[in-house]
């Protein structure tokens, strides 16, 4: 297993789920104008009561309020000052001219471009707020509960309840790659991917020693994964993480046929370890303005993916939350790279989505 290592004393932070208890930690923002004349805003997903820090992660620059932006009447949208040391972009910068630097030729318009950036230039105009807010804000705001996984994953949790060595198995697209996470881009915080938050935390939780192996690759569809999961076999888990989707969408793919690339992969691994149990991720969705967007497939994964749900087998519904969470904020405070990944907010989310199903 990968050791984390990070320049912020806060890493304990990164595990507390944003829908419990009644403080936000990191919670991502992209300041954006809208039209000439007025200030820049950004949304954060629940009204503060107290904003206890904002932070640039990349230079690791403490915002002042007042200074650098003010809290509207809502308490939940920031707006810029005139002085204000908080990067933006215009609107009309998310769609930029067809030889524009980091210009994207698919816009769902079919005209437009889209702002498109790879590397730690999303991550370079965020910045994160820490603060306090009600109780049970996200079920006050419409948002659903992450479920757990215990009647899902009972080898699994028995092994971490007896701190027993524990071998899990990802196997994924770019997004499992941990394309766009701070720590692979080699940027403060250097904060993991989401495996591997996944990987730390229950290391360090249940005392046991995890192994943990990713197989991913960028690009890939779930029909990939039915020849890649062989590379898995021999390693013979404990626990596999399957987490494809995205590219599947893409592509159109029709939800009964990726159901059937998952179980194909399930039964690969079975018949060979009949013990291993399985998480299936259900995707993040992408940019609501790229010409692949689908919420159609997002959605029909997911619930393709609770139908093969049982004992042995978990789904982290990473899109109902990642969807509603769109409610209220935008797909770029939330992004890593303007299409298909996520920031180190987003991450985030995925690992608690995940570490719920052992709670």
């Amino acid at each position: 297993m990968k050791k984390i290592e990070s320049t912020r004393d806060d890493r304990e932070q990164w595990f507390e789920p944003f829908w419990e208890g009644t403080v936000t930690y990191g919670e991502s923002l992209f300041f954006i104008r809208y039209s000439e004349g007025e200030p820049p805003k950004s949304s954060l997903l629940f009204p503060a009561k107290k904003l206890i820090k904002m932070e640039q992660p990349g230079s690791g620059l403490l915002l002042e309020q007042g200074r650098d932006f003010v809290i509207g009447p809502d308490r939940k949208t920031l707006y810029l000052t005139d002085n204000s040391r908080i990067p933006f972009k215009n609107y009309q910068d998310l769609f930029p001219l067809p030889n524009a630097p980091h210009s994207y030729p698919a816009a769902r318009d079919g005209v437009h471009h889209l702002l498109w950036m790879e590397g730690h230039d999303f991550h370079d105009l965020q910045v994160e707020a820490t603060y306090t807010h009600s109780k049970d804000a996200w079920i006050k705001s419409g948002g659903r509960m992450p479920e757990t996984g215990k009647k899902c994953l009972p080898r699994t949790l028995q092994k971490l309840k007896n701190h027993e060595p524990l071998k899990i198995c990802l196997l994924g697209d770019s997004i499992s790659c941990g394309c766009n996470a701070s720590g692979m881009t080699g940027t403060r915080p250097l904060m993991p991917f989401y495996g591997e938050l996944v990987a730390n935390h229950l290391g360090q939780k249940y005392g046991s020693e995890i192994l943990f192996k990713n197989f991913s690759v960028g690009g890939q569809t779930s029909v990939w994964g039915v020849a890649e999961i062989l590379k898995i076999v021999p390693e013979k888990p404990d626990l596999a993480i399957i987490a494809f989707g995205m590219n599947d969408a893409s592509w159109k793919m029709p939800a009964e046929e990726f159901a059937s690339n998952i179980k194909k992969q399930i039964e690969i691994v079975r018949n060979s370890s009949p013990g291993v149990e399985f998480i299936l991720v259900a995707t993040m969705s992408g940019n609501p303005n790229w010409n692949l967007y689908s919420e159609e497939h997002y959605k029909g994964y997911r619930d393709a993916l609770y139908k093969i749900n049982g004992e042995g087998i978990a789904v982290a519904d990473v899109t109902s939350v990642w969807m509603e969470m769109l409610r209220h904020k935008t797909f770029y405070d939330i992004t890593g790279n303007g299409i298909n990944h996520p920031n180190d907010f987003g991450h985030r989310v995925y690992a608690h989505v995940i570490l719920k199903l052992f709670e």
